[in-house]
């Protein structure tokens, strides 16, 4: 079995055998230290957690990749603001890759980075595809989905079908043949 996650403020995960989608859930982050442990280390160890409660061979995890653009006409001020969002936003994200690829590690799992763009491309066909096209993607993939899967749910069910497509070329030749 194997593992998809969508990371963020909320860590969602999918697990999948073969082109089955086995399970999904919602993992609520630790959001501050306590006095014993640190941020990063309460993430550790609700990742280990999830890791360690099921055999899988691979967990394959959204790389971080996240930005605001440039706002036309944007003041000297804003787009210092802007770079420090982005700068916070990219540290907070490395350290729970950080922490996705050291349980991993620990528990003999292979961890899998993947970009957003060969995500997207995998299911919509089309790297840079809207969110509304993608999301309409996979709820054609797996109309089984309950309606009130979130965005995250099914960002984490597009990772999934990454993974699945690198598995299975003539599933990648299928995904793409009903776009």
């Amino acid at each position: 079995m194997n593992i998809a996650l969508d990371l963020g403020q909320h860590l969602v995960y999918v697990l999948f055998e073969g082109f089955k989608l086995v399970d999904f859930g919602v993992l609520n982050l630790p959001g501050a230290a306590t006095k014993a442990k640190t941020l990063m280390g309460r993430r550790y160890e609700v990742m280990r957690r999830l890791l360690e409660g099921h055999t899988l061979q691979v967990c394959y995890y959204e790389m971080t990749d996240w930005h605001m653009p440039a706002l036309p006409r944007e003041s000297r001020i804003a787009q210092l603001i802007r770079e420090k969002k982005n700068r916070v936003v990219q540290r907070s994200l490395g350290r729970l890759e950080m922490a996705v690829e050291a349980a991993c590690f620990e528990l003999g799992v292979r961890a899998v980075a993947v970009k957003v763009s060969d995500a997207k491309q995998a299911v919509a066909g089309v790297k840079n595809a809207p969110k509304a096209r993608v999301a309409r993607a996979v709820r054609e993939l797996f109309p089984d989905l309950p309606a009130a899967a979130t965005q995250d749910a099914l960002d984490a069910v597009r990772v999934a079908v990454w993974a699945m497509s690198q598995a299975d070329p003539q599933l990648r030749v299928r995904v793409l043949e009903r776009k």
